[in-house]
């Protein structure tokens, strides 16, 4: 049995180490958005930004879900089934999707040719 001050110890290191994977992850995705997608409103910080509020949306109304329906004592048992469904989602999505996201990586590629041409201090 775990005491008070150790629940809320590890749940402060938990919180304070998904912050730190969740600015790594973003920063990543930031990187990967395609190049038509960085201009304009919906530029890639505004995007990562998003996802991750949607993200925690959803684990939000999971944990709702289970703890009115399992109460609370059945929280950690009860969202582990939907979460796994949500991750296998989310990999069968990036299976399904991965070649035209590779696709659209080399169309990206190909623009910046025309200006990685010009060398320092050249105007085009």
């Amino acid at each position: 049995s775990y005491s008070a001050i150790q629940y809320v110890l590890f749940a402060i290191g938990i919180y304070i180490g998904t912050n730190c994977l969740e600015s790594a992850n973003m920063s990543l995705l930031s990187k990967t958005v395609p190049k038509s997608w960085q201009k304009g409103t919906f530029n890639s910080g505004f995007l990562a930004t998003e996802s991750g509020t949607f993200a925690r949306s959803v684990g939000c109304v999971i944990i709702s879900i289970v703890a009115s329906s399992l109460g609370t004592s059945g929280v950690l048992n009860g969202c582990f089934i939907p979460l796994s469904f949500s991750i296998m989602f989310s990999l069968a999505l990036t299976r399904h999707f991965y070649y035209q996201m590779i696709e659209m990586e080399a169309e990206d590629d190909d623009d910046d040719d025309d200006t990685a041409s010009l060398g320092s201090g050249e105007v085009a």
